[in-house]
């Protein structure tokens, strides 16, 4: 009898350690899955906090193309007034890009105000024909206006005379614009026309008929860097780069053999002469 009842004693004991373990598991299970899921109000808030606050912007991470860093350091779309077709931009202000756009002549987008910005978030511009002649007949976009701060970015652009065309009919020319991160490729030209103090940077202008990067005689002050021209074809020879004197520099950027030349012999990537070389890279993948 005393034998069943110190049994009896041991099993009770043993399922009271049993419950109070399963209590505890039981505890832990569902605190961390109330935390995981932001189970209490006060978990809810703090994770919707760092979210806010913690994110490219304040990190200091630059937001993705179309996006930019607002007030509690999110990335936030672009405020910008949307294109789906081709049209001409009349009016100062943020246009971007919804689709891709095909041309059936003149310029695709036409710009004829100062203070511009085009963003086409990777979309392509077809443009109505690759015409070589002079004055350029076709553009992906470009401007025949006298116009300042115009801004190009993240566009890919094919099958026109010019993919970026500035000023090829008489008075047109940009001051102070950016050109940044196109793809310009089976155009005549890729970027060029009458372009002075401004920025062109990270373009990828190859594979066109004419030139891929063109600034004629009366351009100066402009600033190239991390371009690549890769076989361009003008008169039956490379010309990648067709600089006229009197840029800010031209560096880090990649052209073919004999590729890059300019019309003042100052060591802008001049294949008259070699020891102006120092500035290209002349290898094309």
């Amino acid at each position: 009898m005393f034998m069943a009842r110190k049994a009896q004693g041991s099993l009770e004991y043993i399922v009271l350690i049993g419950a109070v373990l399963f209590f505890i598991v039981l505890v832990v299970v569902v605190t961390k899955t109330n935390v995981l899921s932001g189970g209490s109000e006060t978990a809810q808030t703090n994770m919707q906090q760092y979210t806010a606050t913690n994110t490219a912007c304040s990190l200091g991470v630059p937001c993705p193309s179309g996006y930019e860093c607002a007030a509690n350091g999110s990335c936030v779309p672009t405020a910008c007034t949307a294109i789906s077709s081709c049209t001409p931009v009349d009016s100062p202000g943020i246009y971007c890009l919804t689709s891709d756009l095909t041309a059936t002549d003149g310029y695709c987008i036409n710009v004829t105000v100062s203070d511009v910005e085009i963003d086409c978030r990777s979309h392509l511009i077809t443009g109505a024909t690759p015409d070589c002649g002079f004055p350029v007949l076709t553009a992906g976009i470009g401007t025949d206006n006298a116009v300042h701060n115009l801004t190009v970015k993240n566009c890919r652009i094919t099958n026109a005379s010019a993919g970026i065309g500035i000023g090829y009919h008489p008075g047109g020319s940009v001051n102070a614009g950016s050109f940044s991160n196109n793809v310009l490729y089976g155009n005549c030209y890729g970027v060029g026309g009458f372009i002075n103090a401004s920025s062109i940077t990270n373009n990828n202008a190859s594979y066109n008929l004419g030139f891929g990067f063109a600034l004629p005689v009366g351009t100066s002050a402009n600033t190239l860097n991390n371009n690549l021209a890769c076989g361009n074809l003008a008169g039956g020879h490379y010309e990648d780069f067709r600089l006229a004197a009197n840029q800010s520099g031209n560096t880090e950027s990649t052209c073919d053999v004999n590729g890059c030349r300019e019309e003042g012999a100052w060591g802008l990537c001049t294949p008259d002469n070699p020891s102006g070389y120092s500035n290209c890279t002349h290898f094309c993948p």
